[in-house]
């Protein structure tokens, strides 16, 4: 997480366990990716806890944070959509085809945020006592744009689904974004994820209960 390595270790292991168990319950294929996300969030909770402690380290501190915002914002984008279009019963249609369109727009946009990434050379640093990601020369205005479009990709498939406990997902999704954003602006992608990663132990509850 962005307060320290402990804290980051220590959310990746407890996610990683309940992500094991949330795979075991797991009883068709289409229900894998979506059962595998608290294992990914606890990959990028453990990648983060590295990187704490890679400071100060010139060539393993640009290698971790590489792949926690490659799976932070290209990763993520595709993977909550198509995981969610996959749930979908085949049955509604309009739901998945609304979903397919999200799924399009999201793969365009993750590659150009791993082109930016790449060209601009993304780097993390400590501030206020927790890490910031920052793409060097990267317009304000594109920052922004890109934002509302990877919230809007993520959040949209939630909302789509016919799934009420993915819908509901998606709603504490969208609280937990607007309170990193709010009140930790300047390390919003490193705080929304411990947020989505905490929240996401809640599928293990949705496969147990199914």
């Amino acid at each position: 997480m962005c307060f320290s390595a402990p804290v980051s270790f220590g959310a990746s292991a407890v996610i990683g366990l309940t992500g094991i168990a949330t795979l075991k319950s797991v009883k068709k294929k289409n229900e894998i990716l979506f059962a595998a996300i608290p294992l990914i969030f606890a990959l990028q909770q453990l990648v983060e806890g590295f990187l704490w402690i890679s400071f100060g380290h010139e060539i393993i501190n640009p290698i971790l944070t590489f792949i926690f915002n490659f799976i932070a914002m290209f990763g993520w984008q595709i993977i909550m959509p198509v995981s969610i279009y996959l749930l979908e019963d085949k049955k509604n249609l309009l739901r998945r085809k609304i979903l397919l369109v999200i799924i399009f727009i999201a793969v365009i946009h993750s590659l150009f945020i791993l082109y930016i990434m790449i060209s601009h050379s993304i780097n993390a640093s400590v501030l206020y006592g927790s890490i910031r990601y920052n793409i060097p020369n990267f317009p304000l205005y594109c920052g922004f744009t890109s934002s509302i479009t990877y919230n809007a990709v993520i959040l949209l498939s939630f909302w789509i689904s016919s799934i009420k406990f993915i819908k509901i997902w998606g709603v504490l999704l969208l609280i937990s974004s607007v309170l990193a954003f709010e009140f930790f602006r300047l390390m919003y992608f490193s705080v929304w994820c411990f947020f989505a990663a905490v929240l996401s132990i809640l599928i293990y509850l949705f496969f147990k209960k199914r």
